[in-house]
C-alpha cells in the first residue's frame, strides 16, 4: 500500500526545521547549539566518546541515538542532531571503535580502542552501540529511545531490536547491507536479525542500494516496517539529510513523519498531521502497511511501559545469589582467601553465602572440571556469576580435550569454543576474563607447551571479544590490559587504584601467574565499578573504594588465619 507523507505539514509544525542555516543546525547561524561531551565504558572498559544534545523539553522528551558509517565519526550527525535538537529531541551521537573521520575529527573511540589494543571491527562494535543504549535508559529513564544508524551500523541497531528489544523503541535504518561476513558473522546475519524485530523499523537509501537491503525489509514481520524510497536516485546513508544535497528534501519529512508517530515530542500522544499535505509525489513514496504502523507504535508503548513498571517493582538483586567457580585465582592459589571472600567484602548488602567453586587443579583436565562446575553453578539458581579464570585452560594448556597435543592456534580456539558452550547455559550476568600474556610465568607455574604462541593469544581474544559482543549479559574483565601494564614497569591503574612504576611484586606473586591480595582487591574493585556503570548495582550497595576494600579483605584474612590455628 502506499502513502504520500504530510512533509508541508511536518514543516509547519516545526518551523526551525524549515529556516535552519547551512546542512542544518539552530536559525541563529552564528551561535550554533554546542553539545555536551560525555563518555561512558564499554564492556572491555573502552572509554565511548559522545556528544550529548538536551531539548529544551528536558529529560522526558525522546531521545535520539546516533551511530555512524565505519569509515565517519560523531560528527557524520552534527548538524542533524542539532536540527532534530530544534525540534525537541534529545540526541546522543557516538563514537564507535569502528570509525575513522568526518566532518574533521576521527572517532575518538577508535583512538582508545587503539591505544589499548582492542578489537575494531564493525561487529566489535556492537558492544559500544549496546552500551549506548543502556546509558540512555540510565540518564533518560522512560523516555522513548530510537536508535539511528548508517550503513554498517544500521545493522548493529537492526541486532539491538532484534537481540535487546528492551533496549529500543523504534529503528531508523539509513543504507544496510550484509556486511559483517567480512568479519565472520553469516551472509545472512541480518536477515536473521530482522525476523526477530518487533519496534517500527524506517528504512531509506539510494534507488541504486536496494539490492543490499531488500531481504533484510522483506525478512521484517508483518507490520514493523516503514520503507521510504526517494523519487530522485538518491544518495548513501545519512547524507541524505545534508542540506546539499537535493535528495534530503525529500527525506526529511519522510524522517519526520516516522518520528513524530513513534516518537511524539509532544506528551499524550502524535501530533495531528494531514495525510494530504504535500501534495501527490512531493516526498517520495513510502511503503507501509497501514494496521503495520499501528501494531508497531502499540509495541513500542508497551515495551516503555514494562521498562517503567520494572524500574519500580524491584526483583532479586544481582548481588543476591553470586556463584564463583573457575581455577587456580578463583581458588585463591598462595592466599588465604578465595576469590568468593573477597568479592563477598565488596557486597554490603544483605546476599547468599558465596560459594567458592574455584579449583587449583581445574588445569589437569578442564573438558571434566568445567562442565561439573556449571552444572553446580546452575544447580543455584545464580543471579550473578564470577568465572573470571574459568576460560584461562580452555586457551593455555598443552592438550586438546581428546589428550591430543595443541599445534596451533586453531586448536587453541577450538579448546576455547567448549568453554563458551558451557558458559551460554547460564542467563543472569557473568564476569569473565580475557587472555592475559603470562610470559613471564613460563618456566615457574607455566611450561612453554602450555603458553599461547602470539598469534595463538590473538586468535583466542579475538574469538572471545565476538562472543561478548552478542552477550550483553557478558562483563569483560581486562586481564590482558592489566597483565600488559604490569610488564611496561610503568604505572598500573585496575579500577579506582593506581600503583606507582614498579609495584608488579606487589600485585602478582613469586610465580608471576597468580595476583596477591592487593591485586586480587583491584580486580574486584574494578568488578564493582563495572556493575554500578552497568546499572547492575547501586553505588550504597558496594564498597567503591580499593583501600576500605583492601582493608576489609585483610581483615577477613587475619580472622580465617586465627581460626585455622
Amino acid at each position: 500500500m502506499k502513502r504520500f507523507l504530510p512533509a508541508l505539514a511536518l514543516l509547519c509544525i516545526v518551523p526551525s526545521l524549515a529556516t535552519s542555516q547551512g546542512d542544518g543546525g539552530s536559525s541563529d547561524a552564528s551561535a550554533p547549539y554546542r553539545p555536551e561531551k560525555v563518555e561512558f565504558r564499554a564492556p572491555d572498559r573502552i572509554k565511548i566518546a559522545a556528544d550529548l544534545y538536551r531539548s529544551d523539553l528536558g529529560k522526558g522528551a525522546p531521545i535520539l541515538l546516533y551511530f555512524h558509517d565505519s569509515h565517519a565519526s560523531r560528527e557524520e550527525y552534527r548538524h542533524i542532531a542539532r536540527r532534530l535538537r530544534a525540534a525537541g529531541y534529545n540526541g546522543l551521537a557516538v563514537d564507535l571503535r569502528a570509525g575513522n573521520t568526518a566532518n574533521g575529527p576521527k572517532s575518538v573511540t577508535a583512538k582508545n580502542a587503539a591505544t589499548r589494543t582492542r578489537a575494531t571491527s564493525i561487529l566489535d562494535a556492537e558492544m559500544d552501540v549496546a552500551r549506548s543504549f543502556e546509558w540512555a535508559h540510565k540518564r533518560f529513564p522512560g523516555s522513548t529511545v530510537v536508535g539511528i544508524g548508517c550503513s554498517s551500523s544500521a545493522g548493529l541497531v537492526l541486532r539491538i531490536a532484534a537481540t535487546r528489544p528492551e533496549l529500543i523503541d523504534a529503528a531508523v535504518l539509513f543504507s544496510p547491507a550484509e556486511v559483517f561476513a567480512s568479519v565472520g558473522a553469516s551472509k545472512t546475519f541480518l536477515r536473521e536479525a530482522a525476523e526477530k524485530v518487533s519496534c517500527p523499523v524506517f528504512l531509506s537509501s539510494a534507488r541504486a542500494e536496494e539490492s543490499d537491503w531488500r531481504a533484510i525489509f522483506d525478512a521484517l514481520p508483518e507490520g514493523v516496517g516503514t520503507l521510504f524510497l526517494p523519487k530522485s536516485n538518491g544518495v548513501h546513508g545519512v547524507r541524505a539529510l545534508e542540506n546539499r544535497q537535493p535528495v534530503s528534501k525529500e527525506v526529511w519529512p519522510a524522517l519526520l513523519a516516522f518520528l513524530d508517530r513513534v516518537a511524539p515530542v509532544e506528551p499524550g500522544g502524535s501530533k495531528d498531521v494531514p495525510e494530504s499535505a504535500g501534495g501527490s509525489g512531493d516526498a517520495g513514496d513510502e511503503e507501509r502497511n497501514e494496521s503495520s504502523a499501528t501494531v508497531g507504535v502499540e509495541e513500542a508503548v508497551s515495551r516503555r511501559e514494562t521498562r517503567e513498571r520494572s524500574s519500580t517493582e524491584s526483583g532479586p538483586s544481582v548481588l543476591t545469589r553470586v556463584v564463583s567457580f573457575g581455577a587456580s585465582m578463583t581458588d585463591g592459589m598462595g592466599l588465604p582467601l578465595h576469590l568468593s571472600d573477597v568479592f563477598s567484602c565488596m557486597i554490603r548488602v544483605d546476599h547468599e553465602p558465596i560459594v567458592n567453586q574455584g579449583s587449583t587443579f581445574f588445569f589437569m583436565d578442564p573438558g571434566k572440571a568445567g562442565p561439573a562446575m556449571v552444572e553446580a553453578a546452575l544447580e543455584r539458581s545464580p543471579t550473578l556469576v564470577v568465572a573470571i579464570d574459568f576460560l584461562f585452560w580452555f586457551g593455555y594448556g598443552s592438550a586438546s580435550l581428546d589428550g591430543t597435543p595443541i599445534e596451533g592456534p586453531a586448536d587453541r580456539v577450538a579448546l576455547l569454543e567448549h568453554g563458551l558452550e558451557l558458559l551460554d547455559r547460564f542467563d543472569c550476568p557473568i564476569f569473565v576474563g580475557d587472555f592475559p600474556d603470562m610470559r613471564d610465568a613460563v618456566g615457574k607455574m607455566l611450561t612453554p607447551a602450555q603458553m599461547p604462541s602470539p598469534e595463538g593469544l590473538e586468535a583466542l581474544n579475538q574469538r572471545l571479544s565476538k562472543w561478548v559482543a552478542s552477550r550483553d549479559r557478558v562483563l569483560l574483565v581486562p586481564l590482558k590490559v592489566f597483565a600488559k601494564e604490569m610488564r611496561s614497569g610503568k604505572s598500573v591503574t585496575i579500577g579506582r587504584a593506581t600503583f606507582p612504576k614498579g609495584s608488579t611484586s606487589r600485585l602478582l606473586q613469586w610465580d608471576d601467574l597468580h595476583p596477591t591480595l592487593e591485586g586480587l582487591c583491584a580486580i574486584v574493585d574494578w568488578m564493582g565499578i563495572a556493575l554500578v556503570e552497568r546499572g547492575l548495582a547501586g553505588e550504597d550497595e558496594l564498597v567503591l573504594d580499593y583501600e576500605e576494600l583492601l582493608a576489609a579483605a585483610r581483615e577477613r584474612a587475619s580472622a580465617t588465619e586465627d581460626e585455622s590455628r
